[in-house]
């Protein structure tokens, strides 16, 4: 394979891999997306519509390169057409092939890439019976972010459905390497006094809420749907109170962690899309274009809750001009030690699934079911889908944050979310972060403290009787 480009790292590709750097078969920064087919597949016709997917993206034919200089590099290749692995589980029944197929997805995780060899994505496709089939795609996020994720699956199902001999029209897209050579254009001296002031008097990452780390390895995923009733009503709250939807997830986020942490000052990692105000035709690109930066947020609890909320939002707003700012820029002119994590948690907001995304285009894309794994390098993620019912997930790092607290604490967010709709004109205090039978459990069961005791006896009396039940 031979280069046909190269040129620096962008946004968030040099801590990624750094990641892999320290942990390359960790899963860390590994997506997977899972494509259930209800139909008879060409296998011949998927490959085929693979290849030319790959062809037109840059981003999808790029290896990493390190070692011998100075900074490092992204090369793109000639051709770097994705692996298809084809599996065969027809006749296994629904337990075997639920067990296949978590096995198959941890495994597939912990293999990684050599981030230096492309390409950085393969495919595997699982038989399941004649017309049910499962297509795994597997890539390192370092190489597009979630909304590159849509464009290459629609491109790639266009072209496989496409009649044979008749080439469907896609779009013409700006390869990703022009905003590589606008984000390296930049100057981030003037971003420093702005970090300065938002990170002073800050002394370190807002502690994990408290759990207890296994000894598993992997992460954890969990997820539970929010019922389309109160996300309605939080709608209809973020829109007559000049909101977004990103602010209300934002706010719950941050209510959470002071809770758990006991401190009213907090910080956590949150993405931007960082495609507006760049370059033309930057919606469109297929790369890695988002960055992760720290919103910090003091929680007022005397204020009621949309004029606290309504802070929030001015605070995501003022990120605007310096969202490309690398984050080890941040810590470095924050007061934090430059050996410590300046987060432990983020929180992620999509107005949509992919699932949701992909089948609102209709025609054979409304037939196929979409699913989206991937881990961060956080010891915790939060990750709230919009829609007619919010998608909400916690994705936790099992040596740090095990399951259990992970599950509760993905209870105690909806609580949240389930008060702030119940109760928009509710105080910050007032808003309430236990569910129901955690209330319960707090409140009455644990003060079911009453016993039956003699009436005529005494404190001395009943030690001296427990004494001599028990003289030793």
């Amino acid at each position: 394979m031979s280069r046909v480009a190269s040129y620096p790292l962008a946004a968030l590709q040099p801590a990624m891999l750094v990641n892999h750097l320290r942990a390359p078969r960790s899963g860390v920064d590994i997506v997977q997306m899972v494509s259930e087919l209800h139909e008879r597949v060409d296998v011949n016709g998927l490959r085929t519509a693979w290849e030319t997917v790959t062809a037109r993206h840059d981003a999808l034919r790029t290896a990493f390169r390190w070692d011998g200089v100075a900074e490092p590099q992204q090369d793109v290749y000639e051709s770097a057409a994705p692996m298809i692995v084809e599996l065969d589980w027809t006749g296994a029944d629904a337990a075997t092939i639920a067990r296949r197929r978590a096995a198959f997805m941890a495994e597939d995780r912990t293999l990684g890439f050599d981030l230096a060899t492309p390409p950085l994505q393969r495919v595997t496709l699982i038989r399941l019976a004649e017309t049910e089939w499962i297509m795994v795609w597997t890539f390192h996020h370092i190489l597009m972010d979630g909304r590159s994720f849509p464009i290459v699956l629609r491109e790639m199902f266009a072209l496989y459905d496409a009649i044979p001999g008749a080439a469907p029209e896609l779009p013409t897209r700006r390869p990703f390497r022009d905003f590589v050579a606008w984000y390296g254009a930049k100057d981030f001296s003037g971003a420093e006094s702005f970090w300065r002031e938002r990170m002073r008097g800050l002394p370190g990452a807002t502690p994990l809420p408290a759990g207890f780390g296994d000894e598993s390895h992997g992460r954890g995923w969990h997820t539970r749907m929010f019922a389309a009733e109160p996300a309605a009503a939080l709608e209809e709250m973020a829109r007559a109170n000049g909101l977004t939807m990103n602010n209300v997830v934002q706010g719950a986020w941050a209510l959470l962690l002071a809770r758990h942490s006991g401190e009213e000052d907090v910080v956590f990692g949150a993405t931007r899309a960082c495609r507006k105000g760049t370059i033309d035709g930057a919606d469109d690109i297929v790369g890695m274009l988002i960055n992760t930066l720290p919103v910090r947020a003091t929680v007022k609890s005397d204020m009621p809750l949309v004029e606290w909320l309504g802070e929030l939002r001015e605070t995501w707003r003022s990120l605007f001009d310096v969202e490309h700012t690398p984050l080890r820029l941040v810590q470095r002119w924050s007061d934090m030690s430059a050996n410590a994590p300046m987060l432990e948690t983020s929180i992620v907001f999509e107005n949509a699934t992919l699932d949701a995304t992909l089948k609102s285009v209709g025609g054979p894309l409304a037939t196929r079911g979409f699913e989206l794994f991937g881990g961060t390098n956080f010891p915790l993620t939060a990750l709230v889908w919009g829609g007619t019912e919010l998608t909400l997930q916690i994705d936790n790092e099992r040596s740090l944050v095990d399951d259990a607290t992970a599950i509760r604490l993905l209870d105690h967010l909806a609580a949240i979310l389930e008060s702030m709709a119940a109760n928009p004109a509710a105080k910050v205090a007032d808003v309430s972060m236990l569910p129901a039978r955690e209330r319960e459990l707090v409140v009455r069961s644990w003060n079911a403290t009453h016993v039956a005791y003699p009436a005529d006896a005494t404190l001395v009396s009943l030690m001296n009787e427990q004494a001599a039940r028990t003289p030793d």
